[in-house]
């Protein structure tokens, strides 16, 4: 969008966007804009509906309760939709949350976990097989003797 257009109201709505067609507002959009915004008729805002991108538009009739704007020229594009994924191996629980966050803060796609190795997994068979060679500990019995195991 040019730099002398970001200075115009922003209003998003439902209809389909052209060159030529005119949006009605509903109560609240015109609310705002004529009575909050004080714009009068012959001021430009920027119209945006998410799929035609964004439209330079002039109010045509501004009353209390009803606004309608002649779209005018197209000054943005719509920006096709992220492809951007965001892989993490969970290790903490606590950190979930921060990470989810800042996966959408950067308008992320997807978000799919990836299984990654458990810490110190190199470790892990030395410490099965020194464990079982270590040698028998006493056993305590159901009726308080201890015996030795095996």
């Amino acid at each position: 969008m040019p730099r002398d257009h970001k200075s115009f109201p922003r209003v998003y709505v439902e209809a389909d966007l052209a060159a030529g067609t005119p949006v009605t507002l509903d109560t609240d959009q015109s609310n705002h804009l004529v009575n909050v915004l004080r714009l009068k008729q012959g001021d430009a805002a920027i119209l945006f509906n998410g799929r035609d991108g964004a439209w330079l538009a002039k109010l045509t009739h501004a009353g209390r309760k009803f606004a309608s704007l002649a779209v005018g020229t197209q000054v943005a594009v719509q920006t096709p939709p992220s492809d951007l994924w965001f892989g993490f191996a969970p290790l903490k629980t606590g950190r979930l949350d921060y990470v989810v966050q800042k996966a959408v803060d950067s308008l992320t796609s997807s978000i799919p976990t990836v299984p990654a190795p458990a810490p110190n997994s190199t470790k892990v068979p030395a410490a099965i097989t020194s464990g079982t060679n270590q040698r028998p500990r006493p056993r305590t019995t159901p009726n308080g003797s201890t015996t030795q195991v095996s």
